[in-house]
């Protein structure tokens, strides 16, 4: 299975694509007829279902009987096991298989253990087909493709309203279930017509679950007064980075909302712009080129090549005549918000979003040795500026940049250098060739090619995967004030999955 989707259309535009393809639409629940009904066998071990003349699965009978769907077996509600397992006899085979029109019917014998004799299960085609493990079978419909993007996704963002989102029953739960599948697909999205205030972003954070609490409160509201002992908290850039990597488990999901942006007295009169912002942290970082190892391609600042070996989808619309222009740019705009409020370009403090799975394709593309080092050196990260309230926090020997399920597939990219711990347990003959590596990775972060910089207006948020997608911001001045709050990754992913469950959601037109 490739990691991302096929290449999509070079026509078509992201708006295009989530408008038409995220919609909540009732898929027929049996697509057999008496007529072509999958056919069935049994052996000693297993059941055999032939799906058609080329594809059959095979399900042993222990399994098939430990997975009975019937409320006998399963809690109708909780969905939690009834069956004890451990009183199936490890030698069970099925009196009788049949097709019918609800699914493969089995009749198990009686036992010792059995309390009504004879048992009946009915096992939908449908849940056979997705749960089938001899052989694995990839669905027709793939859920959700990740769409990677660079720069250019500054001309069609992923966006939905406020007022969607926010409607009662089934309109707004499926308007948050278009969100998520936003966030899902692109790993962020800008919500509009937000009314610009703490409240009403809160209540739209916890449309999708409740509010994860950490060291820096539940939803926030911030300024640059270094009210907590972090960076964000003053008017200086931040480098890209992902949030808590000094987390064992690093929140799932952040929201932003800028509520205000306006010159103080003290303001200076010095434009920020995305020209300024490289040079303004780790000056000898950003100073010094990435220098590949011997096996490795030079890459250059224009490329903007998916992943060569993983079939990457990437958002490069054919439409543009010209080259992407850089997000510092673009503008979301509200439908209204105080005018004494509205930000002034020349303050700075512009939103910097970068895809890492779109940089990580590119780098196990032309850099398969940095891809690999950052995939298996851990680095570890802390967070002290609040010791003497909430303690220090670590994560021991740490995490790697790069992290994969066990197919292979990349799941997180985790990366902070303002919160990067001593790295000593490091292998020596590794030391030099890993500094290279983070030049590497880092160099292809702040290509104009990856930088997607924006800014904020207050009454448009943006939320973000925090496993996916890196954030940061350029210098500011003036009275600067946002507000927010963490999710976690199994609330919001539970939350899409019921939505999905509950509409039975057609994902990509299928």
């Amino acid at each position: 299975m490739s990691e991302y989707s096929d290449t999509m259309s070079m026509g078509t535009s992201v708006i295009d694509f989530y408008m038409a393809s995220t919609l909540c639409i009732t898929s027929p629940k049996n697509p057999y007829d008496l007529d072509d009904l999958p056919i069935t066998s049994l052996d000693d071990k297993r059941v055999a279902i032939g799906w058609d003349t080329r594809t059959w699965s095979r399900f042993h009978h222990i399994w098939l009987r430990d997975h009975c769907r019937c409320p006998t077996c399963l809690h109708p509600k909780t969905m939690q096991r009834l069956l004890n397992t451990f009183e199936i006899p490890p030698d069970i085979r099925p009196i009788m298989v049949e097709s019918s029109l609800k699914g493969l019917r089995v009749v198990w014998p009686a036992h010792e253990h059995s309390e009504h004799g004879e048992h009946e299960s009915v096992y939908s085609w449908e849940w056979l087909k997705e749960n089938s493990y001899d052989p694995t079978i990839e669905p027709e419909d793939k859920g959700t493709k990740k769409i990677l993007w660079n720069a250019r996704i500054s001309q069609s963002p992923p966006t939905i309203s406020y007022n969607d989102v926010l409607k009662p029953g089934e309109e707004g739960e499926q308007a948050l279930c278009k969100w998520l599948t936003n966030i899902e697909t692109f790993g962020f999205s800008f919500i509009t017509d937000v009314p610009p205030n703490a409240a009403s972003t809160e209540s739209l954070v916890r449309k999708i679950s409740f509010i994860r609490e950490t060291h820096y409160g539940g939803f926030w509201e911030f300024t640059s007064n270094l009210a907590k002992g972090d960076t964000a908290y003053t008017n200086i850039a931040l480098g890209a980075h992902t949030d808590n990597t000094y987390f064992t488990d690093p929140c799932g999901l952040q929201l932003f909302h800028l509520l205000e942006h306006s010159a103080s007295e003290s303001s200076s009169s010095t434009t920020y712009t995305s020209t300024t912002y490289p040079n303004t942290k780790f000056p000898n970082l950003y100073a010094s080129s990435a220098s590949p190892t011997s096996n490795d391609t030079q890459i250059t600042s224009s490329t903007n090549s998916p992943n060569a070996s993983s079939s990457s989808s990437v958002f490069t619309p054919s439409s543009l005549s010209s080259p992407a222009t850089q997000g510092a740019d673009a503008t979301v705009s509200s439908s209204s918000y105080p005018a004494s409020s509205a930000p002034n370009s020349s303050l700075g403090g512009q939103t910097l979003l970068i895809d890492g799975f779109y940089v990580a394709s590119i780098l196990r593309s032309l850099y398969p040795s940095v891809y690999r080092l950052l995939s298996e050196i851990r680095i570890p990260a802390h967070a002290a500026g609040e010791r003497d309230s909430a303690g220090i926090f670590s994560t021991g020997e740490g995490y790697t940049v790069l992290s994969h399920n066990a197919s292979g597939e990349l799941i997180q990219v985790r990366w902070n250098n303002d919160d990067r711990s001593v790295l000593s347990s490091i292998s020596p003959s590794l030391v030099e060739e890993f500094y290279t590596a983070l030049r590497t990775f880092h160099s292809l972060l702040t290509t104009p090619d990856s930088e997607f910089l924006i800014q904020l207006t207050p009454g448009t948020a943006v939320i973000v995967d925090n496993h996916r997608v890196l954030h940061g911001r350029t210098a500011f001045v003036g009275n600067r004030r946002m507000c927010g709050a963490y999710i976690g990754k199994d609330e919001w992913k539970a939350k899409l999955r019921g939505l999905r469950e509950k509409y039975e959601v057609r994902i990509n037109g299928h």
